[in-house]
């Protein structure tokens, strides 16, 4: 069968309405030796960095090369310069390419994905399989090359570019250099052995090999890229508070002296306010988040400690109140419980035994690595959800009555109104209600404050219920992996919220979120306080029926905050001076853009039809909690923006995107298309719909 290969050009930019950049960029390779799995080679020839790797991600950082995972940095400008990596202003976590198509003699779905696992395997495809040695030939790496490793000063990667593996050259036969630095890669999808993520067909390869060229260039402009510069502040106490001020906007600093005081509130819990020292006047009061304002951006973490919580327990079954309490968490995975034990039989009445934990990612018996407590704090207090938490403690109180069978019931009252997360907003129902407690004795509850409720409904059955991830065994095949045996289904995911109307104790700021939710007009704001929590019901059934569908009603979690034991956050305070600095500088459209090309070739012998090429991104702009994303279908540029202000990038929030310039074309009588920089009359790009690859012309470029 004669090997078919189409060609697809994709840029990814990186949009500014502020700022500049320096003329000299770092363009020296990555900061790590020649991998065969390469994992550590980045692009940086403008003011982005973006990780390349031979394995079909991009911008993913899965090595950790800079203590974290993120994969595409904006604005870089050197690594000795602290508007870089070090000020964790990144726009992407994740991205790779996904192939798919159907075999045409079979009728077999065959997909290919690359995110936060690959599919992908390093080298060319021979004979229609892969390289048994792609893990350990290192001829196979990302190469790397750049305007100053050219024929006058070679580099290792210029010296041995790969040309007989497809590697691009110039009209003399040397290494291709587009724009100020160009990086070249093969990889392809044969190796059943290395079908890792369970998007993918597994153990069936699609057959497709594929090169992958990324380059940038650098132009002049009048883009200003946002470089708020840092601005000292000085702390006069020794609370764990953290200050960082930064210039949001140059024109409006005025040289004053400013104070931030650190301090608490009975409703509100940690709080700053901004004093001007100058004028002698209070500028901001009983603040809980970031704030830009007089042209500089505040960010105020109250660091408790490094825990956070004191202890995870059951206070109350369904025989009443539990004294002392009894776990509600797994002290084996590091949570603090009482006596830092596991749930026992006697939790509940009945026969389940309860854990609090977050969200997996896999399951014992698919990889799942979500088990400890360092990983439940990780994904629950992202952001600035410690700060929010303050110095309260927070239970989960199963409020809901059950039917004659022995399960929750809606009608027949309790629970809470929750609304549905990434699922239109839509109003749900869960058997429990969630609450903030006051600094008053645990069993006081006049100073209470009931929480909103938002709901990932794993099934998207509007119930709240055991769901699981990752395994062939429950009724959403999955358990967690907490517990090593396969035996831990877990529920949906819940997010605990403040109500936007909190100034008061218990359920009116509640009711009126309620009142908004079934009204289509709730807003939740900046309030979230603990994020994707489960419940597991540790060593239950690997199938229905379980032990306990729920806990037993009466069931009261409690979370402990270690801050509770010593009260209210310590007044503290920091100054600063907001000097005048230097206006932003400019750079043009190209010097943020990164351009990406994939040559995708049919080496597997299979006749496909039905055929799909796309990129996916985990786009995290800055603070991922406040990104929104969209796709202009006129342009064809899909992109991420902010909504507003952002914790990390303040005012000036840039705008990630990426459109596709090249691809599979198809006959338009009128129209000219582009396929590897040539002009084709009477084609266009076919971007929407599905395809052959046999069906399409083969170009001999």
């Amino acid at each position: 069968m004669k090997k078919t290969f189409i060609i697809i050009s994709i840029l990814f930019i990186t949009i500014s309405l502020f700022a500049k950049a320096p003329d000299n960029d770092d363009l020296g390779s990555s900061p790590s030796s020649i991998s065969t799995i390469d994992l550590q080679t980045f692009i940086n020839a403008n003011k982005l960095l973006m990780f390349v790797t031979n394995r079909g991600s991009i911008g993913y950082d899965q090595a950790g090369v800079f203590g974290r995972n993120e994969g595409l940095y904006y604005p870089f400008i050197g690594f000795e310069n602290p508007f870089s990596v070090t000020i964790k202003r990144s726009v992407v976590f994740a991205g790779g390419i996904w192939i798919a198509g159907v075999d045409n003699a079979t009728g077999d779905t065959l997909v290919t994905v690359a995110e936060y696992s690959d599919d992908y395997w390093p080298g060319p495809m021979v004979g229609g399989t892969y390289h048994a040695d792609g893990a350990t030939n290192p001829s196979y790496r990302v190469y790397k090359i750049y305007k100053d490793s050219m024929s006058d000063n070679p580099n290792d990667d210029y010296l041995n570019w790969p040309v007989s593996d497809g590697a691009p050259v110039d009209n003399y036969g040397a290494p291709l250099l587009i724009g100020e630095q160009t990086l070249w890669s093969v990889f392809n999808d044969a190796n059943p052995g290395q079908k890792l993520n369970s998007a993918g067909s597994v153990a069936n390869p699609v057959g497709i090999e594929i090169q992958q060229t990324t380059w940038a260039v650098q132009e002049p402009g009048d883009i200003e890229i946002p470089l708020e510069s840092v601005i000292d502040v000085q702390q006069l106490g020794n609370s764990k508070a953290n200050v960082e001020v930064y210039v949001s906007d140059y024109l409006l600093l005025t040289g004053d002296d400013y104070v931030v005081v650190v301090d608490s509130h009975l409703i509100l819990g940690s709080v700053w306010h901004l004093d001007n020292i100058t004028e002698n006047i209070r500028v901001l009061e009983n603040q809980t988040d970031s704030t830009t304002i007089d042209g500089f951006l505040v960010i105020v973490e109250f660091n408790i400690n490094e825990t956070i919580f004191s202890s995870f327990q059951v206070v109350a079954n369904g025989n009443g109140v539990l004294d002392p309490p009894v776990p509600g968490a797994l002290g084996s995975q590091g949570f603090p419980t009482p006596g830092d034990g596991d749930p026992d039989n006697s939790q509940q009445v009945g026969e389940g035994k309860w854990a609090l934990h977050t969200g997996d990612n896999g399951g014992s018996c698919n990889f799942g690595n979500r088990g400890s407590y360092d990983k439940f704090l990780e994904r629950s207090m992202r952001g600035d959800n410690v700060t929010r938490a303050g110095f309260f403690d927070y239970e989960m109180r199963f409020t809901g009555d059950t039917n004659s069978s022995g399960e929750y019931d809606k009608s027949l009252g309790g629970g809470s109104v929750a609304i549905r997360f990434f699922q239109d907003d839509l109003a749900t129902w869960v058997p429990f209600e969630l609450w903030r407690t006051g600094i008053n004795t645990p069993n006081d509850q006049s100073d209470d404050v009931r929480l909103i409720v938002w709901h990932l409904d794993i099934a998207d059955d509007s119930i709240y219920n055991l769901e699981g991830y990752g395994c062939s065994a429950g009724p959403a095949g999955g358990e967690h992996s907490a517990s090593p045996d396969d035996d831990d289904p877990l529920t949906d995911w819940i997010y605990w919220y403040l109500p936007v109307q909190d100034s008061l104790p218990g359920e009116s700021g509640y009711n009126k979120a309620v009142a908004e939710i079934l009204a289509g007009t709730y807003s939740s704001g900046d309030n979230e306080i603990i994020a994707r929590t489960v419940l597991i019901n540790v060593n239950s059934s690997i199938a229905p029926p379980f032990n306990q569908s729920l806990p037993e009603p009466g069931t009261i979690f409690r979370i402990e905050n270690s801050a509770s034991a010593f009260g209210p956050f310590p007044i503290d305070t920091f100054t600063f001076t907001a000097n005048e600095v230097a206006p932003p500088l400019l750079a043009g459209a190209d010097d943020l853009s990164i351009y990406t090309r994939y040559k995708l070739i049919n080496k597997g012998g299979k006749n496909l039809k039905d055929f799909y090429i796309c990129l996916w991104f985990d786009p995290d702009l800055g603070d991922a909690g406040d990104d929104l994303i969209g796709c202009d279908t006129v342009n064809n540029i899909f992109f991420c923006y902010n909504d507003g202000p952002d914790r990390d990038y303040g005012y000036k929030v840039p705008v990630f995107g990426g459109k596709v310039l090249e691809g599979p074309i198809v006959p338009s009588p009128g129209d000219v298309a582009t396929v590897n920089g040539k002009q084709i009359p009477n084609y266009k790009l076919q971007i929407t719909n599905n395809f052959e690859i046999r069906s399409f012309r083969i170009w001999d470029l």
